[in-house]
C-alpha cells in the first residue's frame, strides 16, 4: 500500500485506508471472516492511539496517565476518581515507540538529548512525556488531560456544584460591566474550566484574544483570536531558543490587536506584568494562577519571577479561590471563595 502524505489529510486518512483494504481484499480474494474486525484494528494503530484508543473515546475519562513498562495506566474518571485500567505497556521498547508516536502525532520531537516534551494532540487534548529513564528511573511516561470538545457552560458548573446560582450570576454581572479577574486555585481544581464557562457571558460580537501555552480554551465567539505559544529551536539567542514565541512575546503582540477582552490560560512569568499593565490600561482581563489562598496569591504575584509591584495589584478585581475537595468519598472541585480587591490598606500595606 502506497500512500502519498502530500494529497491525503487526516480526515480522509480513514476512508483511504478503508477502501485500500478492501481492495487488497478483493483484489487477492481474501477469506476473511470479519473484514470490520480488521478495519478496526488499523484504524486503531495506525491513525489512533492504539491500546489507549478505547480511553481517548470514552468522553467521562478526564486524564490518562503512564508511570512506566509494566505498570498499569491510570485514568481519571469524572464520577469514580483515579482508576487503574487494564491497559499495560509490557516494556521499555514498546512503551518508548509509544511515546515517540505520541510527540510525532503533537507534530514535536522527544529524543534522549531532549527527553521532555509539553505537547498537544491533534484534538486539543495537552500531553506531557518523557522518554527512557533520563529524567524518570521508571522510564517512559506519559499523561493526556483529555480536551472537551463541548466546554463546561455556566450551566454545567452550577449543576457539579463548582458554583452556585447566584456565583454564576455575580460573576456574569462582572463580564458585563468589564471587571478583571483571576481563578486561582491547585492543580486539577477546574480554574481553566471555570474561566472557560465565565468567558461565555462575553458579548458574541466582542474582540477576544486569547494567550496560552497548550491550547485549553475553546469559544464560540467568531471574534476571537486563539494564541498559543510556540517552542523554539537552533541555537540560544538571548535567553531562548531561535524562534520561540513565548507567553510574554504573545501577550505583547495581544495588547497591538486592540482586544476588549483578553484570556490567559495561566500567569506564571513575565507575562503576568504585561497583563497588569493591560488591566491599569482599560482592557478586560480574565486568567488563572496556580495558589491556593489569597495570601499565597498575592506572595506569587509579588514574588520571582512574576514581580508585580503591590501598587498594580490595585488594578485587579476578583479572585475566585477553587479547590478539589472530597464529597461521600467522591472529589469535586469547588470555588469556595470570590474575593473582591478594594484597595491597599494605607497602615498594614496589605
Amino acid at each position: 500500500m502506497v500512500v502519498d502524505t502530500d494529497e491525503i489529510d487526516e480526515k480522509g486518512a480513514e476512508g483511504f485506508l478503508e477502501q485500500s483494504v478492501r481492495k487488497i481484499i478483493d483484489e487477492y480474494m481474501l477469506d476473511v471472516e470479519d473484514p470490520n474486525g480488521i478495519l478496526y484494528v488499523l484504524k486503531r494503530d495506525l491513525l489512533d492511539l492504539g491500546k489507549l484508543s478505547p480511553l481517548m473515546k470514552d468522553h467521562l475519562v478526564e486524564d490518562i496517565s503512564c508511570d512506566g513498562a509494566g505498570i498499569p495506566v491510570y485514568v481519571y474518571h469524572r464520577t469514580h476518581g483515579s482508576i487503574r485500567s487494564n491497559v499495560i505497556f509490557n516494556d521499555e521498547d514498546e512503551l518508548s515507540g509509544f511515546v515517540i508516536r505520541l510527540a510525532q502525532k503533537c507534530g514535536k520531537h522527544i529524543s534522549i538529548a531532549h527527553p521532555m516534551q509539553d505537547a498537544t494532540l491533534p484534538d486539543g487534548s495537552r500531553v506531557q512525556m518523557t522518554l527512557s529513564s533520563e529524567v524518570t528511573t521508571r522510564g517512559s511516561t506519559f499523561t493526556i488531560r483529555k480536551f472537551r470538545e463541548n466546554p463546561f457552560s455556566p450551566v454545567d458548573i452550577i449543576n457539579f456544584h463548582t458554583m452556585s446560582p447566584e456565583m454564576v450570576a455575580y460573576f456574569w454581572m462582572a463580564v458585563e460591566y468589564g471587571v478583571n479577574a483571576l481563578i486561582s486555585g491547585g492543580t486539577a481544581s477546574g480554574k481553566t474550566s471555570t474561566l472557560n464557562a465565565i468567558a461565555l457571558f462575553i458579548p458574541r460580537e466582542a474582540k477576544i484574544v486569547s494567550i496560552e501555552e497548550t491550547r485549553e480554551i475553546n469559544l464560540p465567539h467568531p471574534n476571537w483570536i486563539p494564541g498559543v505559544a510556540r517552542s523554539g529551536f537552533g541555537d540560544v539567542v538571548d535567553g531562548k531558543l531561535a524562534g520561540e514565541i513565548d507567553m510574554y512575546d504573545l501577550m505583547k503582540a495581544a495588547l497591538r490587536q486592540r482586544p476588549e477582552y483578553i484570556l490567559v490560560g495561566e500567569i506564571r512569568g513575565r507575562e503576568a506584568y504585561v497583563l497588569f499593565q493591560a488591566m491599569a490600561t482599560g482592557h478586560v482581563t480574565y486568567s488563572t494562577i496556580h495558589a491556593d489562598s489569597i495570601k499565597s496569591l498575592i506572595h506569587r504575584l509579588e514574588g520571582e519571577p512574576i514581580n508585580i509591584p503591590r501598587i498594580m495589584l490595585q488594578s485587579l478585581d476578583i479572585v475566585a479561590l477553587q479547590t478539589i475537595v472530597r464529597v461521600k468519598n467522591k472529589r469535586g472541585r469547588r470555588c469556595t471563595q470570590i474575593i473582591e480587591i478594594i484597595d491597599i490598606d494605607p497602615v498594614t500595606k496589605e
